[in-house]
């Protein structure tokens, strides 16, 4: 069970720095879409998605190492929490997987929070360029048009964007 027991620490750790990786790729994300960089924005998309992989992955290594824990340990319920294995356990393995609980417990609502955060921010930049586009569109339907015989035709007031065919 020793075995068993350093597989679901390692795996725990691993995921602890893998989220907190999404939690630094987020600050990122909320300063590229603050100084509207979409390039960076679409570049830490990919790193960000690159880790949700592998997340996945070691989130199966642990629902594996649950299982094979819930048997060792007698643990009869349907779905096992680390709090349930947590006290079934003496020794150092308990003190470290409550300290990675804890820690992975926060990290995640810190992730989650500034995930708000940023989709927050996205809404407002997207009803800021929607009514940018209004605006312009509102003009152009103004003073900018066409006759039906094909030819421009122009009324009185500033035209925002001119449009070339």
């Amino acid at each position: 069970m020793d075995s068993t027991l350093k597989g679901l620490i390692e795996v725990l750790e691993d995921e602890l720095e893998l989220h907190k990786d999404l939690y630094e790729k987020a600050v990122s994300k909320r300063e590229a879409i603050v100084s509207v960089n979409m390039d960076r924005l679409g570049s830490i998309l990919g790193e960000e998605m690159e880790i949700i992989a592998r997340v996945a992955e070691a989130e199966a290594r642990r629902l594996e190492l649950v299982e094979d824990l819930k048997a060792k340990l007698g643990i009869e319920k349907p779905k096992v929490r680390l709090s349930d294995i947590i006290e079934r356990i003496d020794g150092p393995f308990r003190g470290r997987l409550a300290y990675l609980k804890e820690e992975l417990t926060a990290i995640v609502k810190e992730v989650k929070k500034m995930c708000a955060h940023n989709a927050e921010l996205l809404r407002y930049s997207t009803e800021h360029i929607d009514g940018f586009i209004r605006l312009i569109a509102r003009s152009a339907q103004k003073n900018f048009g066409y006759s039906e015989s094909g030819a421009e035709r122009r009324t009185d007031g500033a035209v925002l964007v001119d449009r070339t065919a």
